[in-house]
């Protein structure tokens, strides 16, 4: 009976051996599984059909589907054309090196200090609309703190307003 045991015993070591050398390489399937899984997406994004338009029309739909960046009355940021920047490098390059993207903002400064933020979204809006006209509502209340450095930064480019 002890030898049937101690058979018994190493049977059911030999069984936890081989499920756990099992469970171990079943986890590297499924590791290698999801990563062939993320090729395939990858390799399918490469084919859809938006990246058959060339820049120059991409960038026309962005245009007309982009709204205005600016700054709302609260002192949010929006700023919709650095999220679309944000969703691929080629995008990001489109975006970039289409101006009227970037020409179009709408400024609301009420008592909010003019933050680093704020400064950066103008910076950027100026330097990435080239010498394209800029359509500027700009609307400042008394007191409102980040008038002064706005208006400094937007004057130097004031042959391009509209």
């Amino acid at each position: 009976v002890l030898q049937s045991l101690h058979d018994a015993e190493m049977e059911a070591k030999c069984c936890q051996d081989e499920i756990d050398r099992l469970q171990a390489r079943l986890i590297t399937l499924r590791i290698k599984q999801h990563r062939a899984y993320q090729r395939i997406d990858h390799l399918r994004s490469l084919l859809a059909p938006i990246r058959r338009l060339p820049p120059e029309i991409l960038g026309r739909v962005f245009s007309f589907c982009s709204p205005r960046s600016g700054i709302d009355r609260s002192g949010k940021i929006h700023c919709p054309v650095v999220r679309l920047s944000q969703v691929c490098a080629a995008w990001r390059k489109i975006a970039q090196e289409t101006p009227s993207l970037w020409s179009s903002l709408s400024i609301h400064l009420q008592a909010q200090p003019m933050t680093y933020a704020i400064q950066r979204m103008l910076e950027l809006h100026l330097e990435l609309s080239k010498q394209h006209p800029l359509f500027l509502d700009l609307t400042l209340t008394q007191g409102a703190e980040g008038a002064v450095g706005v208006l400094k930064s937007l004057v130097q480019h004031c042959s391009r307003w509209e």
